[in-house]
């Protein structure tokens, strides 16, 4: 996603395609092609994690190709004193520096959702292993179904009297009763 802002951005600043061929199928080899290439191969180096295969395949150029523009075009247009390809590098960097920054946010974020997510799925299957083991125990069962049938007494309680004095004393009594 990141290669391919670099490529709009740098055909849109330079007004060329740099997938433009000749009738021979091969890229067109005028030096503001070889440049607008170089440039697009050193930014996404520098910017995106992608290998120099990669870089090469967005183009349909093999890494040796990138390599090689980026040793003998890239790293020299500083030397050439090509002024205007420079102001264009920095330009496309500073815009697409901003972006990395928001994907690697985003990648944090996602990561630490996908890490509660995780989390959430061990913590449910744990928590269904333990309602297995209480649901195949009698002895637990017999205490949870008493402990529901006084509960809900409980609630008719305080429902039909409207009185927390009467469940108090309702408690009290099942507390007298298990001793």
């Amino acid at each position: 996603m990141l290669a391919k802002e670099i490529r709009n951005r740098i055909e849109e600043e330079l007004q060329i395609n740099l997938d433009e061929r000749t009738s021979k199928g091969k890229h067109i080899r005028s030096r503001e092609y070889v440049y607008a290439r170089a440039l697009y191969y050193g930014i996404c180096r520098e910017v995106t994690p992608l290998s120099l295969c990669a870089i090469g395949e967005t183009l349909e150029q093999d890494h040796g190709t990138v390599l090689h523009s980026l040793r003998k075009v890239f790293s020299n247009l500083d030397s050439w004193n090509e002024k205007f390809y420079i102001r264009v590098y920095n330009k496309i960097l500073s815009e697409v520096t901003p972006i990395k920054e928001n994907i690697q946010k985003e990648k944090v974020k996602n990561r630490s959702y996908l890490d509660l997510l995780i989390k959430n799925a061990s913590l449910q299957s744990d928590l269904d292993k333990l309602k297995d083991e209480v649901e195949n125990s009698g002895e637990y069962r017999e205490k949870y179904i008493k402990a529901n049938v006084r509960l809900q007494h409980l609630k008719g309680l305080i429902l039909k009297r409207n009185s927390l004095a009467c469940a108090k004393t309702f408690i009290a009594e099942l507390e007298q009763l298990e001793q």
